[in-house]
């Protein structure tokens, strides 16, 4: 069974209230280092890119990601049990033992879980792979 994987919802930020609050508090707007570097609030990079400059903590943690995709039950129980990936699954009622499923996690349980799953079976490297292109194309450096 070929499994497949498509990015369905990456992060998407609602500027007007931080903006407005962050102004309100330190006379500038936190967009300021997006306009200098010429990236587009629409781009996912850029609530990182804002977020860094300003705040101090382990900012991976704030970005969250989810991929919809198909796999077989030991796969997902693969990726269940060596990383803190989430996920939930549905068994296809015409193909048996192929899974929908739906795996959310954020950038820093990302780049932790490819990592790990780099060296495991060849779908799981495939998995990885396909997570770190599909997050490389938003813009992460992953």
């Amino acid at each position: 069974m070929a499994y497949k994987l498509q990015p369905i919802t990456m992060q998407q930020t609602n500027w007007q209230p931080y903006i407005e609050m962050y102004k309100d508090l330190f006379d500038v707007s936190p967009t300021r280092i997006l306009d200098d570097k010429s990236i587009a609030l629409d781009k996912p990079k850029a609530f990182e890119m804002s977020i860094s400059k300003h705040f101090d903590g382990i900012i991976e943690r704030h970005l969250v990601f989810s991929f919809i995709g198909t796999a077989s039950s030991d796969m997902l129980i693969d990726i269940q049990r060596y990383t803190e990936i989430n996920i939930i699954s549905r068994e296809a009622t015409e193909e048996r033992g192929t899974y929908l499923f739906i795996a959310t996690a954020n950038l820093e349980q990302w780049r932790k879980a490819c990592d790990k799953l780099v060296d495991g079976k060849k779908s799981i490297r495939e998995f990885s792979q396909s997570c770190l292109t599909f997050l490389r194309m938003a813009g992460y450096n992953v």
